[in-house]
């Protein structure tokens, strides 16, 4: 199997249920964290915002090798900085600031960058990279940035990630009725930019010139004027995965979901490993109601980009909804296994867990989701909970 690349563009999906709370767009968008971690095979860097950024997009670069993130959003005034990092394959990483965005550039020390992916949720970018012949070895973090300590320059000493010890199994008090779904919230899985049996470069100049003429009418938010470019690239080049994939995409927001699914099905049958195309299928096919063939094509993506805790957390609420609370537990387990510091999935475990009589394992990840973010939304629900399950203990 060929190596998996994931790129970023400008395109927004949509959690359906879950707890993410409606964040206030106002606040304006500044850098709060700069994270590195290292676990066997798989590293990742984690950065952190004071609010969920509006738009996130990535793309590599070569000679030398590095990799740039722009968000975009309502920004205060940022200075440039750079921080250095202690590791075999990031340099450093380098804050800019540009009118409407924050750039962020990883420059790394091989010359091959290795297959990673990029994920957004919430107020949180991170950018996990995959290396094939990875061992097992120490599992450490290093914060390389945080604004409680902005003056800190020298690289800083690895961490020792360490397990939190399991409470021991009580036996289940009745289960509680089931919280109310909260609002969805608009949340970024990152799109790509597919690889492609005919990649841009080869297009014909007139269907190049459609796709790029596409692509700014979409990031400027003009969906029928996109989509119009993207069908005659689609005439012109059809046998371009990638024409197939932008012109579902833009379908799926204009609320066209049939004739999505179809661009996007071609799209995977010229290209059957973009597995980015197999996420937006999955997220088309679920908004439209098709939960099993929607499981199946996150699974499919599972096959291509194993490491994508976002995948696990998307199965993880549809089981959910459809009340298999175990499946639904499994894949919020093996979301977190993945990305360990993002509450809201321990929230959601919590809920689950709690759903199955495993009231005590429900606390431990209720109290991790409150120690995670004790100011999200969910925080005072989640902590009655607690405050219950701890009672019933007694």
């Amino acid at each position: 199997m060929r190596k998996v690349w994931i790129f970023v563009s400008a395109i927004s999906v949509w959690f359906g249920i879950g707890w993410a709370p409606a964040f206030a767009q106002s606040d304006l968008l500044s850098l709060q964290k700069v994270q590195l971690s290292v676990q066997g095979n798989r590293r990742s860097v984690l950065f952190q915002f004071s609010r969920p950024p509006d738009t996130v997009n990535s793309f590599a670069l070569s000679s030398p090798s590095r990799l740039v993130i722009d968000v975009q959003g309502p920004r205060r005034g940022t200075p440039t900085a750079v921080y250095q990092a202690d590791d075999e394959l990031l340099t450093q990483v380098r804050l800019g600031t540009h009118p409407g965005h924050l750039r962020l550039v990883l420059d790394l020390k091989r010359t091959k960058i290795p297959p990673f992916t990029v994920e957004q949720r919430a107020d949180r970018v991170a950018i996990v990279f995959v290396h094939e012949n990875g061992t097992a070895g120490e599992a450490y973090s290093q914060i390389l940035f945080s604004h409680t300590n902005k003056t800190a320059k020298a690289a800083p000493k690895r961490e020792i990630a360490r397990a939190r010890p399991a409470r021991p199994a009580t036996p289940a008090p009745a289960v509680p009725p089931p919280l109310p779904t909260p609002a969805p919230q608009p949340a970024t899985e990152p799109p790509a930019q597919p690889s492609d049996p005919l990649p841009p470069r080869s297009l014909p100049s007139q269907a190049l010139l459609h796709l790029r003429q596409g692509q700014e009418f979409y990031d400027t938010g003009d969906l029928n004027k996109a989509i119009a470019e993207w069908r005659e690239t689609v005439r012109l080049a059809p046998t371009n995965a990638k024409a197939h994939h932008l012109l579902g995409l833009a379908l799926g927001d204009h609320g066209a979901r049939d004739e999505a699914i179809d661009m996007l099905q071609a799209s995977l049958r010229l290209d059957p490993n973009n597995a980015m195309a197999h996420v937006h299928l999955a997220r088309t096919l679920e908004a439209n109601g098709d939960t099993q063939e929607a499981v199946a094509a996150y699974r499919k993506a599972l096959q291509l980009v194993p490491t994508s805790s976002y995948i696990h957390d998307r199965l993880g609420h549809i089981f959910a909804a459809q009340g298999k609370h175990q499946a639904a537990a499994d894949e919020w387990q093996q979301a977190i296994a993945l990305d360990p510091d993002y509450a809201y999935t321990h929230a959601n475990l919590g809920e689950a867990l709690e759903s199955l009589g495993q009231p005590t394992q429900a606390l431990v990840a209720y109290e991790r989701a409150i120690e995670l973010d004790p100011q999200a939304s969910f925080a005072p629900e989640v902590q009655r909970r607690i405050d219950r399950l701890r009672a019933s203990e007694t």
